[in-house]
């Protein structure tokens, strides 16, 4: 609830990595859960205070441009797809958005 992200080595019990500079700052109202991406390049995280999506490249912790999630309301809840360049975020606005990443080619 303080928008810390770490990523933990369970085996030693240390932190590996933080990701910082996410659009809160202090202690969020709500519980959000950072998650990696399908091919784990990268962490995402939900601002409450922006409805913004926080994005780090995850092995260099490097903060990506913020990318607006068009919810009215705090993103509560964030699913990234498996195997695709797609999630789905749900909001205190009674939305669930999905989003996908269209191929170029």
């Amino acid at each position: 609830m303080d928008s810390s992200i770490k990523l933990w080595e369970l085996a030693s019990s240390r932190c590996l990595i933080q990701y910082t500079g996410a659009g809160t700052t202090g202690r969020q109202e709500h519980h959000a859960q950072a998650i990696l991406n399908h091919t784990e390049d990268y962490v995402l995280f939900p601002d409450e205070a922006t409805t913004s999506l926080c994005t780090w490249h995850s092995r260099s912790a490097s903060r990506c441009q913020l990318m607006s999630l068009g919810h009215n309301g705090a993103v509560r809840y964030i699913v990234h797809s498996g195997t695709a360049p797609a999630f789905l975020t749900c909001s205190d606005d009674y939305r669930a958005r999905f989003w996908y990443r269209r191929n170029t080619h």
